[in-house]
């Protein structure tokens, strides 16, 4: 069995934030935790381990997603986010202004595997054919 890469989830929002990280966690994820932007950057930079990917809420105080985002490409050019929004996907890359992967909140534990997934390569080697 491969082991899951390790997911930033990123959200102002505890109880969101906490039901994200049990979803990622029973599916086999390690998982790391920023209730900001400026909390997120903070791990990004010092974490000992590769962060494969970033679930990333649009909007929260201070610094929002699109901010983070852009502060997480200075880090890393190569940064693989999926901006969570409870505007839908649409107007998310609108917002973002960018070709961004979004996922519209609320979202099913499935679905968000499922396009977490989809953001590193060689994802579904595992899968059955």
């Amino acid at each position: 069995m491969t082991t899951k890469p390790v997911v930033l989830i990123v959200d102002d929002e505890p109880f969101l934030l906490d039901i994200v990280r049990r979803v990622l966690v029973r599916n086999g994820y390690t998982v790391l935790s920023a209730a900001d932007g400026s909390e997120a950057i903070a791990l990004y930079r010092e974490s000992d381990v590769p962060i494969a990917a970033v679930v990333l809420d649009l909007s929260m105080p201070g610094m929002d997603g699109v901010d983070t985002y852009l502060e997480l490409r200075k880090i890393d050019e190569n940064v693989r986010v999926l901006l969570a929004s409870g505007y839908g996907e649409i107007d998310t890359r609108e917002r973002a202004g960018r070709q961004l992967d979004c996922i519209g909140k609320p979202y099913s534990p499935s679905v968000l595997i499922e396009r977490l997934e989809r953001l590193w390569p060689g994802f579904d080697d595992d899968l059955p054919s």
